[in-house]
């Protein structure tokens, strides 16, 4: 398995509505994403938009997934080029079901 990488971004939601968590400015390859949830149990969304900044159920990784209270979910990338990539301009987006209790922090390479 490949190292995860340098931290990209890292964000903890203020609110509900999805949000932009990381925009390449290089080719980039998002070799981890760490969920973690540090209080009552929601849900969570992800999503990569490589054009832009829309994040509906067209551009979700994960929509309305649930995350138990304390807990942490890794999303880790399974081999060698198998990460997300995102290319310049290309963003990841996050929501939280409950504000100020879930922090994204997402790993990866840039060329």
């Amino acid at each position: 398995m490949l190292a995860p990488g340098s931290l990209l971004a890292q964000t903890r939601p203020s609110s509900t509505t999805a949000a932009t968590a990381f925009t390449a400015t290089k080719h980039t390859e998002v070799t981890r994403i760490s969920v973690c949830n540090s209080s009552t149990a929601t849900t969570f969304g992800l999503y990569h938009h490589d054009t832009g900044t829309t994040y509906t159920q067209a551009t979700a990784l994960f929509y309305d997934a649930p995350i138990a209270a304390n807990t942490t979910v890794f999303i880790d990338v399974e081999g060698n080029g198998g990460g997300i990539a995102v290319s310049p301009s290309g963003t990841i987006g996050v929501k939280t079901g409950a504000a100020n209790n879930i922090t994204f922090s997402i790993y990866g390479v840039t060329q």
